[in-house]
């Protein structure tokens, strides 16, 4: 009888200390700002992916700066700021209000917020890793912004 009492404070005891592990202060959690009257593209990697030591790390950055370079080629004149990020999440602050948005709340993915003033910002997760942004980045903002884009 002794025997699921143990298992039961094991199991209590491995959700606590998880649970720990997991929660951020607000300290801890990075964020960007947008300024409701910008466009804007943000390329974000987790904060974790900034350690230079790190060779997936490394990849990852390479592949954001690859989706962003394509996606200004795609995109051109379009009057739009271009940013890489290592956040946990993004806010877009008008006068009137500020629109959160945790990034990294699920996973710590890669991923892109697309933001013009007047319309519902897009924010795309690449669930296949940082170099499925490659191809999903140029493709997305080119529909989100109105143009097409050549190749």
């Amino acid at each position: 009888m002794q025997e699921p009492r143990w298992q039961l404070f094991a199991l209590i005891t491995l959700l606590t200390i998880s649970t720990l592990a997991l929660a951020q202060s607000p300290e801890d959690t990075r964020t960007a700002t947008v300024d409701a009257r910008d466009a804007v593209v943000i390329a974000f990697l987790p904060p974790a992916a900034r350690d230079p030591n790190d060779r997936a790390a490394t990849q990852a950055r390479a592949h954001v700066a690859e989706a962003i370079e394509i996606t200004k080629r795609c995109l051109g004149d379009v009057p739009v700021s271009y940013r890489s990020e290592f956040v946990d999440r993004i806010v877009i602050r008008s006068p009137e209000r500020e629109e959160i948005f945790q990034v990294s709340q699920l996973a710590p993915l890669a991923g892109a917020l697309l933001f013009r003033p007047g319309s519902n910002p897009r924010i795309l997760f690449a669930g296949g890793g940082p170099d499925a942004l490659v191809e999903m980045l140029p493709r997305a903002a080119a529909e989100y912004y109105g143009v097409t884009c050549a190749g």
